[in-house]
This record gives C-alpha cells, structure tokens and sequence, in this order.
C-alpha cells in the first residue's frame, strides 16, 4: 500500500514538470540560502568570540571580589605573583599574565577622553593576548623601547584625540589613596583590532609604570588574566 502511493504521488509531482520544476527548485534554493545565511552567522559570532579571547579578556580572569563592582583602584590582588604561582601549576593552564587597570583621562591640547588604562607586562602579555600582532607595520611598536611612560593607543582612539606616533598624551586618574595624579606618556605604537568599542576605549602601558604613579602595594595587581591550552 505505501509502495502504491509513493508511486501515485512521484507521477503526480511530474504530471506538470513546469509547476513542480519550480516548486523543486525554489525549495533547493531556500534551503541553500537559510544554511549559508546560517553558516556566516555561525562563522561570524565564532570569529567575534575568538577576537575577544585574543585581544581581550583571555579565557579566565581572576580579580578581587570587589573590583568588578566598580573598578576602583584599591580592590587589588595582594601578592599576585604566588596567585599566578598556582594558577600555573594547573595542568588546563597554557600562560599567565598579570594586569594593573584603572580609568582615567586622556588628554591633548585639542580633546580628552574617558579611556581605560591596562598596564601589562609586555613579553608575558604577549604569551596571553595578540595585542601586539595588531600593530601594522609604519604604527610603531610594541613596548621595544626601555624608556618609562611609553604608552599604545588604537588608531580610532588616535584620531579622536588627533595623535600620531612619538606625541604626548596627557593620563590622569586616582590613585591607590584616592588622591589624583597624572603622568605625560609618549605613543610608542598604533594598534587596531576588530572591536571599534574596545578599541576606543583601552590604552597600553607598562605595568610597572603605572604601579608607580598609583602606589600601588608591592606585588598587587588587579587582574590575573589566564590562557588554557583548551577552552572546553
């Protein structure tokens, strides 16, 4: 019986071979474009997932119950270096960083900003994040010089604030005290990543440069950023 109708209906699906060629076909296609469309979706939240985890929050962050609260500058990690000490000892662990993370204002003679200052320790961020690979030749480099107050901005940032390589930028912000203080920074390198937002936003300097100019506790910092070697 079922033999029977499946052979009924395929006579009847090309009794008219035009109208069914049509339907047919229009099927196909929206099939084909509902999976593409699909596809580039899944490629594309995929692509901004894996842009965030190498340029920004890496796949663990480990700070102070307090600090994500409200960012202030005293919720720090006391005695990060043995946190990060454990942290590696961890089998799932690929590389560690330590951060010191504060807002403040960028400022030139033409603009000032709100921005987010993230001070790193260059060679071990590099092992964490690819910052430094988001450098385009002719945009300087990557903390190479060993002079203090060298800072990275992104090129949106630079625009906005009318910038270029090797001109100063004015960073002020509170320190672990509360008092407010500021330092001159030289822009060492122009970076650009896909995230306009993050982009805007966040500046690079040394971390002991700006542990300096916020007293900051010996070994403290604010984030423990972590790379596992798998991020299931």
């Amino acid at each position: 019986m079922n033999f029977t109708n499946l052979k009924l209906a395929w006579r009847n699906i090309w009794r008219n071979k035009l109208r069914s060629s049509i339907v047919i076909l229009a099927v196909t296609v929206g099939l084909f474009g509902g999976l593409a469309a699909s596809g580039i979706m899944k490629g594309m939240v995929l692509d901004m997932v894996s842009n965030s985890l190498e340029t920004q929050v890496s796949n663990v962050q480990v700070h102070n119950k307090g600090f994500m609260a409200n960012n202030e500058v005293a919720y720090i990690i006391g005695d990060s270096p043995d946190v990060v000490a454990e942290i590696r000892k961890e089998k799932a662990v690929k590389a560690v960083c330590e951060r010191t993370k504060s807002f403040g204002m960028a400022t030139t003679a033409s603009k000032g900003v709100g921005v987010m200052i993230n001070g790193i320790e260059p060679e071990r961020e590099k092992e964490v994040t690819a910052i430094y690979t988001k450098i385009a030749d002719g945009n300087g480099t990557y903390f190479s010089s060993e002079k203090k107050n060298r800072i990275l901005i992104s090129e949106k940032l630079a625009k906005k604030l009318n910038v270029k390589l090797k001109s100063k930028i004015v960073i002020t912000f509170q320190d672990y005290e509360g008092n407010l203080t500021g330092a001159s920074f030289k822009v060492e390198g122009i970076f650009k990543t896909q995230n306009s937002m993050f982009d805007e936003l966040n500046v690079f300097v040394k971390k002991k440069d700006i542990d300096r100019l916020l007293n900051l506790p010996i070994n403290s910092s604010h984030e423990i950023a972590v790379l596992l070697d798998d991020y299931k």
